[in-house]
């Protein structure tokens, strides 16, 4: 019989989603580092506010991430570099805990607010750097 070909559209649509995956992790990584300078800029229940905002959009991005990037991840860069990927990241949730545990006006808040957006920096830093070209890469 005819040997059929690879769909071209089927690969492009392939890619193009993996492109899409890419820029909402980018954008979503944005949005966080935002939230960061929104909740300093917030005071009281607004700051309570957008530390949630900052939270839940933390919890979808690494979901996401784990669900969308993290297998083909494994499969380019190996399990270590994955482990340690998620390693800073359940640092990052318990970063977060530490900071819901204080009330937003003490100054402790502050200081577990600059740990918690250094490491998050740090972990975002690793991704863009080295999965995600890795990703675009293959």
């Amino acid at each position: 019989g005819l040997k059929t070909m690879p769909d071209a559209n089927a690969i492009r649509a392939e890619l193009l989603q993996e492109e899409d995956i890419l820029r909402v992790i980018l954008e979503q990584h944005q949005r966080i580092l935002d939230l960061f300078i929104g909740v300093r800029a917030a005071q009281g229940d607004a700051r309570t506010d957008a530390l949630r905002e900052l939270r839940a959009l933390l919890v979808v991005h690494e979901t996401a991430e784990q669900i969308a990037v993290r297998p083909v991840t494994t499969e380019l860069l190996g399990p270590d570099f994955v482990e340690q990927l998620g390693r800073a990241e359940t640092e990052v949730t318990q970063a977060i805990g530490l900071l819901e545990d204080v009330p937003p006006e003490q100054g402790q808040f502050d200081e577990n607010l600059d740990a918690l957006e250094a490491m998050v920096l740090d972990h975002f830093y690793v991704e863009e750097a080295e999965e995600l070209p890795a990703l675009l890469d293959q």
